[in-house]
């Protein structure tokens, strides 16, 4: 998501809220290693003088190795990449859906 700048946050004209939840299931299957965790997500901003814009996200990780691998599976639907930082009273952007595959390796 993107940043929102600080001159909109000091001054009390927008409110953000995001709220998760997840739970982690280890991985019954002798030949797979890890876990996997089904997450819902929601996303709020809710500026002063401008359109609200809210995102549903679910999706699916699989923890393949602690913090170092990850598999990711999401569903997203709103209209926050269509609003974006424009904070104008007239914001328009339409809500929309997409399903993304992530990847995580650290080394």
């Amino acid at each position: 998501m993107a940043a929102i700048p600080e001159a909109v946050l000091s001054d009390d004209s927008i409110r953000f809220y995001r709220v998760a939840l997840s739970i982690l299931k280890e991985a019954e299957v002798p030949a797979l290693v890890g876990g996997a965790y089904a997450y819902a997500r929601y996303t709020g901003v809710y500026p002063n003088g401008s359109t609200n814009r809210d995102e549903f996200e679910l999706g699916l990780n699989y923890i393949i190795d602690g913090h170092n691998a990850r598999i990711s599976l999401m569903y997203q639907y709103g209209d926050i990449a269509t609003k974006g930082l424009n904070y104008s009273p007239d914001a328009s952007g339409n809500e929309v859906s997409a399903i993304k595959l992530g990847i995580q390796l650290q080394i």
